[in-house]
């Protein structure tokens, strides 16, 4: 027997009254998220950083190239009674921006940047005080396909080195169709019997002199 329509058009199926109330929160809910994020100001970038950082990032012993590899700094505001509350649910939402990095080959296995740990303006943007922005964290995205490896590092204030070393199984280059994002290990020891089929991703952040 063919499925009748029902009055919403939808075959064989017609709302209940609950399944419309469930359906308008929804929709009122993604129209307050969304004039939320809207109201959000424009936050501006420091026109004249004064703070810069090398960032290196060197792969050892990979079995094949990647299809590209990126830097991304996430910036964070540290003194959250400058944000404005959500509205109706009284929260403080977290303020962070994450800012690509121009990356220059410098081997076969070795990339440079540059990185300013003031690069987003200090500012009062809600009118409720200075919003102080503050270096969270340097990542390296070395990319394989649909799989993304990450490596990062939390930058020191005082711009001694920082310096985290990854590892990746070789079997990266094969399994890499599926979409995810890797962290690997910490040691090449973790991998047991395969610890020999792996290689490694080292990125490093130094102050420069000023």
């Amino acid at each position: 027997m063919a499925a009748m329509k029902g009055s919403s058009g939808v075959d064989g199926w017609t709302p209940s009254p609950h399944g419309w109330r469930v359906a308008v929160a929804l929709l009122i809910l993604a129209a307050c998220t969304r004039t939320a994020m809207s109201r959000e100001p424009a936050f501006r970038l420091n026109p004249h950083p004064s703070r810069p950082y090398e960032i290196t990032v060197t792969v050892k012993d990979a079995p094949a190239p990647f299809d590209s590899i990126g830097i991304h700094v996430l910036y964070q505001v540290v003194n959250d009674r400058c944000i404005r509350v959500l509205r109706g649910s009284g929260a403080t939402p977290v303020l962070e921006r994450s800012v690509p990095v121009e990356l220059t080959r410098v081997g076969g296995n070795r990339y440079t940047g540059t990185m300013f740990a003031d690069l987003m303006q200090d500012e009062d943007y809600f009118g409720l005080g200075t919003c102080h922005w503050t270096v969270e964290s340097a990542n390296a995205e070395a990319r394989i396909n649909r799989l993304v490896l990450s490596t990062g590092v939390m930058p020191a204030d005082s711009g001694a080195p920082a310096s985290v070393e990854r590892f990746f199984s070789n079997r990266s280059f094969v399994d890499s169709q599926r979409s995810r994002v890797s962290i690997g290990n910490a040691r090449r020891s973790d991998f047991g019997p395969d610890a020999s089929n792996t290689f490694s991703i080292v990125l490093t952040v130094v102050g420069k002199p000023r």
